[in-house]
């Protein structure tokens, strides 16, 4: 039987069954011999431990192995295959969160809940720091509703009551603008400006969606209400 696939999920439909021990967890979670070194066995994930190789890791692999072992213990060592598919994915989030600390700063659970985080959540992924009090950031809501913001990234705004907030992030390296909005703001969007991917901390955890602020950007809040997003450029 032939995969079409280049790695293999620890879920989904019609996967292989596994038959060779994983480096990391030391578990039979791989279906293609590791020792093979070749796109198939280097980049395939565990169904044990979730452990994703990649090719690119070069000489960081045994380091990555090593931290990847360290969180997948220290949140349980629980086998990813044997939870039902809502639980498997939670868990691998909670392994992936752990590991990430290792190389990048990541929220705690009382950070999120109280709305609280260091700006280097931003500059990690390249986002400045920047402010401008001649420059606005505008969000109008269908019922008439208007709110104006001196432009700032970064920092969370607030409609109305602490459930709906947004912050800008800018890139000036690809001369982009991103809007980071909450759960309530985020029921449903304008699919063609919505921005695809993630980035680790933000979503889902202090926001429920990020998108392009490159123009006007169109969210639907759990109120049920269209928002209207824009940001005044240089």
């Amino acid at each position: 039987m032939k995969p079409d696939l280049h790695f293999i999920w620890p879920w989904g439909e019609n996967k292989l069954e596994p038959k060779y021990v994983c480096p990391v967890c030391s578990q039979v979670g791989l279906v293609f011999n590791p020792e093979d070194n070749d796109l198939r066995s280097s980049s395939q994930m565990c169904v044990c431990c979730g452990f994703r190789d990649n090719p690119n890791f070069g000489k960081d692999r045994l380091e990555r192995e090593k931290n990847w072992r360290e969180a997948w213990l220290k949140c349980g060592a629980v086998k990813l295959y044997e939870k039902p598919d809502k639980e498997k994915r939670e868990q691998y989030r909670r392994i992936v969160y752990e590991d990430y600390a290792n190389y990048r700063y990541v929220l705690t659970d009382e950070q999120i809940e109280k709305h609280e985080f260091d700006d280097v959540l931003f500059t990690q992924y390249g986002f400045v720091n920047n402010s401008d009090s001649s420059r606005k950031v505008t969000v109008r809501c269908e019922d008439g509703r208007n709110w104006q913001f001196e432009y700032k990234t970064n920092t969370l705004f607030y409609l109305d009551d602490v459930d709906k907030f947004f912050a800008v992030g800018e890139e000036p390296e690809r001369d982009r603008y991103y809007l980071f909005a909450s759960e309530y703001l985020t029921k449903k969007s304008s699919g063609d400006r919505q921005y695809r991917g993630g980035f680790i901390g933000f979503v889902p955890d202090l926001f429920g969606g990020f998108y392009s602020l490159d123009d006007e950007c169109v969210l639907t809040g759990l109120d049920d209400k269209k928002y209207y997003f824009n940001l005044e450029k240089e």
